[in-house]
């Protein structure tokens, strides 16, 4: 039984070290218009006298979160303003929920077929929520199996270490 503690508590000295540490500070935003009032929400723009709406960025860019914005933004510049999409983000997939007559209402766009033709960047409106859908990527996937691989590892090491001594 006293191997069994070694084995797990050497276990847990090794999770502890491969656990990525989230860093929770408030990334730091550049530019002249730019302002954060709280932890992820953004007043963006330099349009005099427009009409801030407010805007929900929910994934797929570098700071997510409630930007507020001068009426006429379109989301291409919301995503700047955001600082540009991850490299994992799939720009032909953006989803954006609007309001619309008491209804709400999914529109999907197509950003990357928007850019290679001459079509416009729609416009954003006031409580539009945007969401960028992203692909895991490889290496994440490989991270999480070689853990819950090394901790089945352990444990079926730990049981017949046990189990053998127990016989």
């Amino acid at each position: 039984m006293l191997i069994l503690k070694k084995i797990l508590l050497l276990f847990a000295s090794v999770s502890l070290i491969q656990i990525p540490i989230v860093n929770a500070e408030i990334p730091a935003v550049d530019g002249p218009n730019t302002q954060i009032l709280s932890g992820s929400e953004y007043y963006v723009g330099s349009k005099l006298g427009k009409t801030l709406i407010s805007v929900k960025l929910l994934n797929g860019v570098t700071r997510p979160g409630v930007y507020h914005v001068p009426e006429g933004t379109n989301l291409s510049d919301l995503i700047a303003y955001a600082g540009g999409a991850n490299d994992n983000a799939n720009l032909d997939e953006i989803i954006v929920k609007r309001i619309f007559e008491k209804e709400i209402k999914n529109y999907e766009v197509d950003l990357e077929k928007i850019f290679a033709s001459t079509s416009s960047v729609p416009e954003l409106a006031n409580n539009d929520s945007i969401y960028i859908d992203t692909d895991i990527k490889l290496d994440q996937t490989l991270r999480w199996v070689s853990i819950i691989s090394g901790v089945l590892t352990i444990a079926l090491t730990a049981f017949l270490i046990s189990d053998r001594n127990d016989d």
